[in-house]
């Protein structure tokens, strides 16, 4: 090999290590499920996965409820038009309150700024003064429908209407 000038290059390998404090306030990913939390990452999971089944156990329930209503003849009754009433307020509530309370419940945090925080209030108070009423009324309808029994099974609502 003489009169060829000859290189060998080794095998190298360079690493870029980089090193994150985790208790920077800028990371790049934020710490799940957030700083100001009480829950740990599985506690946060388990509690969201219930939370979650619950709601969606609320939103299927209650439309269950407003169909059945709605397609058979025979529940077309306006003791029954209470019930979708209360369907209807108790879904405002499972769909316009619940996810919210989730997010809040697991970050202990409010991430969507002051006019959401106040529509969300609005909509908890309403809706759940809503479903509220409703049940006082479904309970008075029940009162007066054991008060009028010399007239069959007919409801206050059912005299009402006649």
């Amino acid at each position: 090999m003489e009169g060829k000038d000859e290189t060998t290059t080794e095998d190298t390998i360079l690493f870029n290590l980089t090193t994150i404090d985790i208790n920077d306030d800028d990371e790049l990913l934020p710490r799940f499920p957030g700083k100001h939390s009480l829950y740990t990452p599985f506690q946060a999971i388990l509690i969201a996965l219930v939370l979650v089944g619950i709601i969606v156990g609320t939103v299927i329930g209650n439309i269950l409820v407003c169909v059945a209503v709605f397609l058979v003849r025979k529940l077309r009754r306006p003791c029954n038009y209470l019930l979708v009433s209360l369907a209807v307020s108790d879904l405002c509530v499972a769909l316009l309150v619940m996810p919210m309370a989730l997010l809040y419940e697991i970050s202990h945090n409010w991430t969507f700024g002051a006019l959401m925080c106040d529509l969300w209030v609005s909509f908890d108070v309403l809706s759940c003064t809503a479903s509220i009423l409703n049940l006082c009324m479904i309970s008075l309808d029940r009162l007066e429908s054991n008060n009028i029994q010399s007239e069959g099974s007919r409801t206050f609502l059912d005299e009402i209407s006649r």
